[in-house]
């Protein structure tokens, strides 16, 4: 009820203000006859939205991508300001996907990042509002050469801001900037603009390539289990896989990652851990001896040395699968499936960070641990604002307390507890949890970490296990039966 409250005071207020704000006089003959054309259109069931500017307008989308479903609502010249004024054209449809990108139209005509990063939070705000159910992804503003009027210093600090927003929104964040920024000039690369700013068919093909498995999510799974992860329901429970489908496949291999994929999964948990070298691999043992024909501990060995290895099945026996690493992984799952991260205490965040925004797949990562608000500031350091982070709660915490300063910072989304009996009183805690209209996280692998309802009583009584879970509020359950699990939330109409 508190964030059902604060959500519907803030939405007020901003649009209040947003209403009143808006100069329409500065608007040109082009935005006026674009919007009446645009308003004249009909509306068709399961829109895909690319709005913005003419960098947008420009785009032949729906060609691009092979998609009847795709429309285009740029303007050339279009700012914040015009996006807010017309957005009622767009909302009204309840599209399925709006992919937007303005701001730097509102560089040239003066504007603060500030403003247009308040700009671009009204947009969020308006569209959660008219349409809930729709999927939104703030583009990063593109990277420019030679346009003094839009400095690369001023879009970053819009681009950091809207991080921020995605964060806050629980919406999706796509960085394009850093894919199209020329390393060594640090503007934008000169092969994909001949102006400096619009870009030319190299430049929209490879804004295709970054976004496509984003757009083309014709299942809907990937977009069904973020939008859950955002705003979490008492219909539908998401199936995490425990080091993957490692009863069929080594676990944290690639193969137990497209086995949950093709299960229907909804999330896949993986254990990283880092070389002598300091690559990062999925592995969840310090040494290598169980799960690989090789010896000794991880950070001893250097990524090549264990390239040279195989990988043993869960009966020890050697198969043809090699040690992934952590990018291999993210590029499988990548507009696929959500992948969390088990990241030992040791290990280097930024490390992390680093490979997340290479692969743009940030937003369909989950990171968890016990750490407090602080703790967590300093380790994940800006990124903590645009991951989806999973505090998690044990008895040895003073847990109410940890709870509130949560909610009262970052605010996430969803918590993790553990109990060992469900008579406890952090059991008793799922209630507070769930009237918070937060969502919750348990482990059924052990039954000291879901209150005795574990995978092994579910064999024989799933109801005792996962059902009782289920009828106190849980909304994840990370499972090593995740075929068993899923089945069983499909007889309750659950799960799809």
């Amino acid at each position: 009820m508190k964030k059902t409250i604060q959500l519907l005071f803030i939405t007020f207020c901003v649009m209040n203000c947003a209403s009143q704000q808006v100069d329409t006089t500065s608007f040109s003959k082009k935005y006026h006859h674009r919007k009446s054309v645009y308003e004249m259109m009909p509306n068709k069931k399961g829109e895909i939205v690319f709005l913005g500017n003419s960098i947008t307008e420009q785009g032949t989308w729906r060609e691009l991508f092979q998609n009847n479903h795709i429309i285009n609502r740029g303007i050339g010249g279009d700012t914040t300001d015009g996006v807010l004024y017309r957005l009622d054209e767009v909302t009204v449809s309840k599209p399925d996907k709006i992919f937007l990108l303005i701001g730097t139209n509102d560089l040239r005509d003066g504007k603060s990042p500030d403003y247009i990063v308040n700009r671009i939070k009204q947009i969020v705000v308006k569209i959660k509002k008219d349409s809930p159910n729709t999927l939104i992804y703030l583009q990063s503003v593109l990277p420019t050469y030679n346009r003094a009027e839009r400095p690369n210093k001023a879009i970053i600090a819009i681009n950091e801001g809207m991080k921020i927003i995605a964060s806050e929104e629980k919406v999706n964040y796509i960085n394009l900037f850093s894919e199209f920024i020329d390393s060594e000039t640090q503007e934008l690369e000169k092969k994909y603009s001949l102006d400096g700013l619009h870009l030319n068919g190299k430049g929209y093909v490879k804004w295709k390539g970054l976004i496509e498995g984003y757009v083309n999510d014709s299942s809907g799974k990937l977009k069904k289990t973020i939008r859950l992860l955002q705003n979490p329901s008492n219909d539908y429970v998401l199936v995490t896989a425990h080091r993957g489908d490692w009863r069929n496949a080594p676990e944290n291999s690639l193969q137990s990652i497209k086995n949950s994929i093709e299960m229907g999964v909804d999330i896949v948990e993986i254990d990283l851990q880092m070389t002598k070298d300091s690559i990062i691999v999925l592995m969840h043992d310090n040494t290598i001896d169980r799960t690989t024909t090789g010896t000794g501990k991880i950070k001893d060995h250097t990524y090549d040395e264990l390239k040279a290895l195989f990988l043993k099945n869960v009966l020890g026996k050697v198969t043809h699968h090699k040690i992934p690493t952590l990018k291999e992984a993210l590029k499988l799952a990548k507009c696929k499936i959500v992948l969390d991260l088990d990241i030992k205490k040791t290990m280097p965040f930024q490390r992390v960070a680093d490979i997340l925004i290479e692969t743009n797949t940030t937003s369909q990562t989950i990171v968890r641990s016990y750490r407090t608000i602080e703790e967590a500031k300093t380790y994940y350091g800006s990124i903590l604002n645009t991951m989806i982070y999973i505090p998690g709660i044990s008895k040895n915490l003073d847990y109410l307390n940890y709870f509130n300063e949560w909610e009262n910072t970052i605010n996430p989304v969803y918590y993790a507890p553990k109990f060992e009996t469900d008579s406890e009183p952090l059991a008793l805690f799922l209630k507070t949890i769930s009237n918070t209209k937060n969502g919750i996280w348990v482990h059924s692998i052990t039954a000291s970490r879901s209150g005795g309802h574990d995978d092994e009583l579910a064999v024989t009584n799933p109801d005792a296990a996962w059902g009782w879970l289920i009828d106190n509020s849980v909304d994840i359950i990370q499972t090593d039966r995740p075929t068993l699990l899923i089945d069983y939330l499909r007889s309750r109409n659950l799960h799809e």
